[in-house]
C-alpha cells in the first residue's frame, strides 16, 4: 500500500513533483480504497453505472435517434420510466422535468461519466473528481475544516485528473459549482485525519449517490418498448386532457384579456400611449385639450399629468384657461403654447 494514504500533513509533495513510478503508485493506492469501498455497498459493476431505457417516438422534437442522460431516485424509477413515455407521446418531456430538481452540475458529472462508460479506471476518476470540485477548486468552495489540509486533498484531485487525461475531454464543471452530485454531505460533522480517510470518506459519498439515484441512459427511436407504451397509456391520456383543459384555459384567459384591453380603449383612447409617449406630442395634447378631458383619455388622473409636465418642462395653461376658451375671451391654441397663458413649471429637461 501506499505509505503516503497514512499521513496526515503539508510534508506531502505536490503531485507534479511526483516522479511517474510514484503517482501511478499513488493512483493505485487511492483506487484500492475506492474499489473497497464500492465492494462494500455492493456497486459490482462501477464500470457501468447506467440503467437504460428505450423510449418510443421523438416528443416532436429532434430527440430521434439521440440518447439523453438523468439521474433518477431510484425509489422513484419505475415510476419515471412510464411518466417519461407518457410525457414523450404527449410531447410535454422537458429538459426540467429530466432533472428531476437537480442542478447543473450533477448534469455536468453525468455526461463526464456517459464518457467515461465502460472503463472502470476512469468512471473512479470521474467520481472522485467529482466530489473533490465543489470542496477543494470551485471558485466558491468550502473545504472543511476538520480535513486534512487542502494540498492533501489537491493530491487526490490531480492524481485522478491525470488518470483522466486520457479521456482527451475535460470535466464541464463550471468554476463557481458548488454542487456536482444528486446527494448532499454534512461534511462538517465528520473528523478526517489522513489521505485514506478522505478518499474512503469520498467514495462512501459517491456510493450512495449510486444507491440512492439511478443513473440512466434515455434512448429515442420509432420503435422502442412497447410493453413501456401500452404500461403508459392510462397517464398518456390524463396528460392529454391536462393539456387540452390547460389550452382551453388559455385561449379563455387571452379572449378576457382581448375583451377587457377593448374595452380600456373604447374608454380611454390613449391609456397605452401613456408611458412612451414623446414629450412634443404631450405638449401638443396639454395645449389642445382640457386637463380633465386629457386624463379621461390617457386613463390617468390630472394630477399625473401635471406632474409629469413638471419633471420634464412642458408648459401648462393657466388655471381658469380653457373657462375663457370656451366663452370666446381666448382663441383655442390648437396645440401651440400661448405666451402669457403658461402657468409656472420646473424647467427640468430629460437626460
Amino acid at each position: 500500500m501506499f505509505e503516503w494514504l497514512n499521513q496526515t500533513g503539508a510534508a506531502i509533495p505536490r503531485f507534479h513533483d511526483l516522479s511517474a513510478d510514484r503517482r501511478r503508485e499513488l493512483w493505485s493506492g487511492i483506487r484500492c480504497v475506492w474499489h473497497s469501498v464500492m465492494d462494500r455497498f455492493g456497486l459490482t459493476r462501477p464500470a457501468d453505472p447506467f440503467d437504460r431505457l428505450a423510449l418510443t417516438g421523438d416528443g416532436g422534437g429532434d430527440r430521434l435517434g439521440g440518447i439523453e442522460s438523468v439521474w433518477w431516485p431510484t425509489a422513484k424509477v419505475a415510476d419515471l420510466r412510464v411518466e417519461a413515455q407518457a410525457r414523450l407521446t404527449t410531447r410535454s418531456l422537458s429538459e426540467g422535468w429530466l432533472k428531476q430538481g437537480l442542478g447543473d452540475g450533477a448534469g455536468f458529472t453525468l455526461e463526464l461519466l456517459g464518457w467515461c462508460r465502460g472503463d472502470e479506471e476512469l468512471v473512479a476518476a470521474a467520481l472522485i473528481l467529482a466530489s473533490l470540485f465543489p470542496r477543494a477548486v470551485s471558485a466558491h468552495r468550502r473545504y472543511p475544516q476538520h480535513w486534512p489540509p487542502r494540498s492533501i486533498a489537491m493530491l487526490v484531485h490531480d492524481a485522478a485528473y491525470e488518470a483522466l487525461r486520457r479521456l482527451r475531454r475535460d470535466p464541464g464543471w463550471r468554476k463557481c459549482e458548488t454542487e456536482s452530485l444528486p446527494v448532499h454531505s454534512t461534511d462538517e460533522a465528520y473528523r478526517i485525519e489522513d489521505l485514506a480517510g478522505l478518499v474512503r470518506y469520498l467514495a462512501e459519498e459517491q456510493a450512495v449517490a449510486l444507491v440512492a439515484y439511478r443513473p440512466t441512459l434515455l434512448s429515442f427511436s420509432a420503435e422502442g418498448d412497447p410493453s413501456l407504451v401500452l404500461a403508459a397509456a392510462d397517464l398518456t391520456e390524463r396528460l392529454r386532457a391536462e393539456q387540452a383543459a390547460a389550452r382551453e384555459l388559455y385561449v379563455r384567459r387571452e379572449a378576457e384579456a382581448r375583451l377587457a384591453r377593448e374595452a380600456r380603449l373604447m374608454k380611454h383612447p390613449w391609456c397605452e400611449e401613456w408611458r412612451q409617449e414623446g414629450l412634443e406630442v404631450l405638449r401638443a395634447r396639454v395645449w389642445t385639450w382640457p386637463m380633465v378631458q386629457l386624463a379621461d383619455r390617457y386613463g390617468v388622473s390630472n394630477v399625473a399629468i401635471l406632474k409629469r409636465c413638471k419633471q420634464f418642462g412642458v408648459p401648462t395653461p393657466k388655471a381658469g384657461f380653457w373657462r375663457r376658451v370656451a366663452t370666446g375671451a381666448v382663441a383655442h391654441p390648437r396645440g401651440v403654447v400661448q405666451v402669457g397663458e403658461e402657468a409656472s413649471v420646473a424647467t427640468k429637461l430629460p437626460t
